[in-house]
């Protein structure tokens, strides 16, 4: 998955490094927290687990998520954002089901 780039007050300026630096940031907690599920499945690891597979403090961690489930939700809306975005370039008048097995 990738990281979405933070929007900035000027939507036609660049993001500034700390944006950068908070979405990667980010980006290595998601990326941790699928890691840790899929190696050890669900409610076997923990937010302190998190945060060392994503070599942050556990303080960072919570700066970014409530929970390890706040982690995971974050991935999962970030897949389905991503869904809607690909269904919404496809023909209006196309069937869903067609619209979802397109590539």
């Amino acid at each position: 998955m990738s990281a979405a780039i933070p929007i900035t007050a000027d939507p036609g300026a660049p993001p500034s490094r700390r944006e950068l630096n908070k979405a990667a940031t980010r980006q290595a907690i998601t990326d941790a927290a699928l890691g840790l599920l899929r190696a050890n499945g669900p409610g076997n690891f923990t937010a302190e687990d998190i945060a060392e597979a994503a070599g942050i403090s556990r303080r960072t961690f919570f700066n970014y998520f409530s929970s390890t489930d706040a982690a995971l939700a974050a991935i999962t809306h970030a897949f389905l954002d991503n869904a809607i975005q690909q269904l919404r370039l496809r023909p209006a008048d196309e069937p869903v089901l067609d619209s979802a097995r397109r590539p």
